[in-house]
C-alpha cells in the first residue's frame, strides 16, 4: 500500500476534498473562502458581501484523541465596516464578529 511505502510523510489534505474543490459547483461558491479575495500586503480577506476580515492572531489546537498539533491563523470580521449593512453582515446571530480560521500546520 502507498501509506506503507510513503510511511514518513504527512497527509493535510484529504482525497476527497482535492475531488471536490475541483468541481465547478465549488469553484463557483461565493461562500467558500478559496473564492474570497484576499490582499497578501494588508493580510485581510474580503467576502462575497464585502465584509473585510483582518488578520488577529495565531492559535495552536492539540487534538485530544490523537494529539495532533496544529497551527492556526485567525482572521476576525472587523468592528467597523464601510457601511451599516456591511457591519450587520459582519455579525454572527449571536451579535459575535465573525471569524475563521486557517490550517498552517499539522505536526504530530
Amino acid at each position: 500500500m502507498l501509506e506503507e511505502e510513503y510511511s514518513d510523510k504527512q497527509y493535510y489534505i484529504p482525497y476527497t476534498m482535492y475531488e471536490k474543490e475541483q468541481t465547478r459547483k465549488y469553484k463557483n461558491d461565493p461562500t467558500k473562502l478559496a473564492n474570497w479575495f484576499y490582499d497578501e500586503q494588508g493580510d485581510y480577506y474580503l467576502d462575497q458581501n464585502g465584509v473585510r476580515f483582518s488578520f488577529k492572531c495565531y492559535s495552536r489546537r492539540k487534538d485530544k484523541s490523537t494529539g495532533q498539533v496544529r497551527d492556526f491563523k485567525v482572521y476576525e470580521a472587523d468592528e467597523f465596516q464601510l457601511t451599516p449593512e456591511l457591519e450587520r453582515l459582519a455579525k454572527t446571530r449571536a451579535d459575535a464578529s465573525g471569524r475563521f480560521a486557517i490550517i498552517l500546520t499539522g505536526n504530530t
